[in-house]
């Protein structure tokens, strides 16, 4: 009986598994079509963590190929909203690009 129960469980938890990697990966397929302001603005107004999370990734995809001035100023617009779920992500591709830097407080600063 503990058996049966125990497989139940794994099966459960397998089947939320595989459906949270099917939404964030039709979150990706989605957000791959928009500009970065429309994945931002989904982000700010989404409440679905895996979906979030697929808007992150091609975010930070996006980000990563664009160039410095353009990452700048969807950044600054990203502050200017007071959107956290983007400010986040941008602020890793900032740092990775030397465009800032944390200080001793963990804050961001810029460097442009």
């Amino acid at each position: 009986m503990i058996m049966e129960v125990n497989m139940g469980i794994f099966d459960f938890i397998g089947k939320k598994y595989n459906d949270m990697k099917k939404e964030m990966m039709d979150a990706e397929k989605k957000a791959e079509e928009w500009d970065e302001r429309r994945i931002c603005d989904e982000m700010d107004r989404c409440s679905n963590m895996t979906r979030c999370m697929g808007y992150a990734n091609v975010l930070k995809k996006k980000c990563r190929e664009m160039n410095d001035e353009r990452l700048i100023d969807i950044f600054e617009e990203v502050i200017y909203r007071r959107n956290a779920k983007a400010y986040n992500i941008l602020v890793q591709v900032m740092i990775n690009r030397g465009l800032g830097h944390k200080d001793e407080d963990g804050r961001f600063q810029k460097d442009y």
